[in-house]
């Protein structure tokens, strides 16, 4: 089971971008080093509109919580039909700030500054949950069939000695009853009830409902 837990993580990211959107550029050089090894490419963007130019099939968004930049990709995303995971790094934390980010959103959020584990903890726990959801039709894909979206940019690579305990911990952590929807939070928007799930990212990284 290890086994196939190790090639389903290898499949999920050799398909997978991790597209950062961070005005830093020394934080966005840093953060996009640490990251080469969790999916075929790792692209850094300064403005979260640049996305539109190449939407991913498959990407995690990494995104400063930065103005109305949160809200504005959401509102982008909803306009393209498009559904992607978004991970907020954000320096306020207080719960309004997190419910608003959610609201908005976002898949965790995460306070910043914070430790780069973290952040490869919280895309890896969100690589398991995609292999919970749809491990039936998981498939291996060939790195070589891998291509960007950005094609000016070329995968770095480098060695992903750390997934056999990723593995590992999914085989001891088997999904409780409330792991998909959590408990979910009623939110009023224009007379309409919306059910959604808090997520947050556990100190471990894991994803958990609140």
């Amino acid at each position: 089971m290890q086994v196939k837990l190790i090639e389903a993580m290898e499949a999920v990211m050799d398909r997978h971008q991790i597209i950062l959107i961070d005005s830093d550029v020394r934080r966005r050089a840093q953060i996009s080093h640490a990251l080469t090894n969790l999916a075929a490419f790792v692209i850094p963007l300064e403005h979260y509109s640049e996305i539109s130019q190449a939407w991913p099939d498959e990407a995690i968004i990494l995104i400063e919580d930065r103005g109305d930049s949160v809200a504005s990709l959401h509102r982008m995303m909803q306009l393209h039909n498009r559904t992607l995971p978004v991970v907020v790094l954000t320096g306020e934390t207080s719960a309004l700030r997190k419910s608003e980010l959610l609201f908005n959103g976002a898949t965790a959020c995460l306070p910043w500054p914070c430790d780069i584990a973290r952040i490869k903890t919280t895309v890896q726990a969100i690589f398991a949950r995609r292999i919970r959801k749809a491990e039936p039709r998981t498939a291996v894909t060939s790195p070589e069939a891998t291509t960007s979206s950005f094609p000016q940019l070329t995968a770095a690579r480098s060695s992903r000695a750390d997934i056999p305990a990723i593995a590992t911990t999914l085989v001891q952590s088997e999904p409780g009853p409330h792991s998909e929807a959590g408990r979910p939070e009623s939110v009023r928007r224009s007379g309409v009830l919306i059910e959604r799930p808090l997520v947050h990212a556990a100190p471990d990284g894991a994803l958990q409902a609140e």
